[in-house]
């Protein structure tokens, strides 16, 4: 699966992650300093 995120500058940042769909949840594992990680917490708009 890939997660896109957005940078600072509006664009768009995309990475493949590793993933588990459990009962309507998702969860994705990534190191915490990770660009994408970083994105999220700066602007919390995703697409899977």
């Amino acid at each position: 699966m890939w997660l896109c995120t957005v940078r600072p500058d509006g664009t768009s940042h995309v990475a493949p992650v590793w993933f588990v769909h459990l009962r309507d949840r998702w969860w994705i594992g990534s190191d915490e300093r990770a660009v994408k990680v970083r994105n999220i917490r700066r602007t919390p708009r995703i697409s899977l």
